[in-house]
């Protein structure tokens, strides 16, 4: 995928149900995805359990760029 686009930045999640079955996020929490990628696990995340806060990080300047969206829908994703 170099120097492919940031909105060409796909990544599928895998053992989501996993990670979510783990972490069972609730509350107020605060959760760290290290690797946000294409934040497919921090818009889980965002989903299960809405208040939450999630700090996306990843050097990969497609991942940073298209992170935009989707702090965007979840106002608590950084």
């Amino acid at each position: 995928m170099t120097g492919a686009p940031a909105s060409d930045f796909r990544h599928i999640p895998v053992l989501l149900t996993e990670m979510l079955e783990a972490l069972s996020p609730q509350g107020k929490g605060i959760y760290v995805d290290a690797t946000f990628g294409g934040g497919g696990y921090s818009r889980a995340i965002l989903e299960a359990a809405p208040g939450v806060h999630v700090w996306g990080i990843d050097r990969d300047p497609r991942a940073i760029t298209g992170s935009a969206a989707l702090a965007a829908t979840f106002p608590a994703c950084r």
